[in-house]
């Protein structure tokens, strides 16, 4: 397993940059032994509670597809992100006319307005859409219904129980990437990340990793696009739909398969929990492990 974990990682955007210690490999493979054989367990308990779970799945479709939200909130969240980027495009363009472009991108400011232009602003439009609505957020996007910790514990169990799926899957898509001869690169967060000295916007970056990401896109993704796509072409092809947006949102072809993966399992943990702090929790451990794992590596 350290072997090919060793070099499952060399083949990492990251690992361009930086080389892999094979004793590093060593214990991240060891971790992720864990993660998968905690993750076996839980999938053999949620298989024997699956009759139980398949006589409520229409009634929880139907309230899926009740969820107060329509097409045009989510064209003008749409909208907004693309103005938001066109922005961004036109101030790139007038910053390098006037020659800080270099100085622009070690201070990370395409960053910071690529996080407005993606988290701060549909965060903002959908508290908006919610008070002139004047609806909860729990009829919004489903409550914590059963409790605080028993949502949390859930989304920690339910992200152990995809983390097979994803270590599969990623090892079979790298080899894929390798035999075709595709070269990995690191997303730009990720090289911003590796280049930056610590200070203010490293924590920024954290917090936006573990905490702001996963709250947001789960609200936009499973809270907001689950119900208005399966209202059109139904809850299956929803699902697969939401998915495959939230792999290409992030615009990184190493990680697309591992994040369709992960992105049908946040939407299934949303429907069947009816509580969108669930897919928030599973998604906030996935982004902390990740990161923890780069920290560990020393890429980060």
């Amino acid at each position: 397993m350290t072997y090919i974990f060793s070099t499952l990682i060399s083949t990492l955007p990251a690992a361009a940059m930086r080389p892999v210690d094979p004793e590093q490999a060593g214990r991240i493979a060891l971790f992720y032994g864990i993660l998968v054989i905690t993750g076996l367990a839980v999938n053999l308990y949620l298989f024997s509670r699956a009759p139980e779970a398949s006589r409520t799945w229409n009634q929880k479709k139907k309230r899926l597809v009740k969820r107060p939200l329509d097409w045009m909130d989510l064209a003008h969240l749409v909208f907004l992100v693309v103005v938001g980027h066109i922005v961004l495009l036109g101030a790139y363009y007038t910053v390098d006319l006037l020659g800080w472009t270099e100085e622009a991108r070690e201070r990370g400011v395409w960053f910071l307005g690529h996080s407005v232009a993606m988290h701060w602003i549909p965060l903002a439009f959908l508290v908006f859409l919610i008070i002139r609505k004047r609806v909860t957020w729990r009829d919004a996007f489903g409550g914590s219904g059963k409790g605080l910790l028993i949502r949390i514990g859930q989304g920690i169990a339910l992200y152990t129980a995809v983390v097979p799926a994803v270590v599969f899957y990623m090892v079979i898509y790298q080899i894929w990437l390798k035999f075709t001869g595709h070269e990995p690169k690191p997303q730009d967060v990720v090289r911003l990340f590796m280049e930056m000295e610590p200070g203010t916007l490293r924590i920024y970056l954290i917090v936006l990793a573990v905490i702001l990401a996963p709250i947001v896109e789960e609200l936009v993704f499973r809270g907001m696009a689950m119900p208005v796509f399966s209202r059109v072409v139904g809850v299956a092809p929803a699902i697969v739909l939401v998915s495959a947006a939230f792999a290409v949102m992030h615009a990184h072809i190493p990680s697309m398969v591992p994040l369709f993966i992960f992105g049908i399992a946040l939407s299934l943990a949303y429907i069947h929990t009816e509580s969108i702090l669930v897919p928030i929790v599973m998604h906030m451990a996935f982004n902390g492990v990740t990161l923890g794992i780069m920290i560990h590596l020393g890429y980060l």
